[in-house]
């Protein structure tokens, strides 16, 4: 079987024997489709003919998938999925949101074009729903809450309160009591509980 030595044409990229004949044909080609430097960090130079555009295809035709394993793929420039920018894709799904967003929901949606960077959308509570907001929290307002007691001191009055079987009358009696302390003194009262004077 013939040997033949293969080297890099420096002027064009392309691959050649010592003769200069091309031998990107035949039984290099696949070879010169997938030959990348030997960097540790490889690149890809796809403008070496002066050529601007890479193409990554099954044979010229759309293969199935393509698949980019790393942690991080940072793009330069626009980024185009179907000819569209993700900033149209982005856009483009702002319709079917406002769509669902009917006048019954209270909910007042203005655009807003001179922003920077583009359309904004400024969503804000209509006007009725502004008045039953007030009106609720004229009627909090007016209603004396000095006699309720949060959740949290109500769980921090019962959190050590434990009866189980295995406690006697005495015991149990004794945890009766430090409940109705804690309770009385969530009430404000000073005074003791009459079970616990009868103990």
């Amino acid at each position: 079987m013939a040997r033949c030595v293969v080297i890099v044409d420096s002027a064009t990229g392309k691959l050649i024997d010592v003769a200069g004949n091309a031998r990107e044909t035949g039984r290099y080609r696949k070879f010169s489709r997938r030959m990348l430097s030997s960097d540790t960090n490889p690149r890809l130079d796809y403008g070496v003919n002066g050529g601007d555009s890479l193409e990554v295809s099954q044979g010229g035709y759309a293969g199935k998938e393509i698949k980019l394993l790393a942690d991080k793929v940072s793009v330069s420039g626009e980024l185009e999925v179907d000819g569209m920018s993700i900033n149209q894709i982005a856009e483009g799904q702002i319709e079917p949101v406002l769509d669902r967003i009917t006048p019954g929901d209270g909910v007042a949606v203005t655009p807003d074009d001179e922003a920077e960077g583009g359309t904004r959308l400024v969503i804000s509570l209509s006007q009725d729903v502004l008045d039953t907001l007030s009106a609720v929290s004229g009627a909090i307002g007016d209603i004396d809450l000095s006699g309720f007691v949060s959740k949290a001191a109500i769980a921090n009055a019962v959190s050590e309160i434990n009866f189980g079987p295995d406690l006697d009358l005495a015991q149990t009696k004794a945890m009766l009591n430090q409940l109705l302390a804690n309770l009385a003194s969530l009430a404000g009262s000073d005074t003791t509980p009459a079970s616990q004077e009868e103990t």
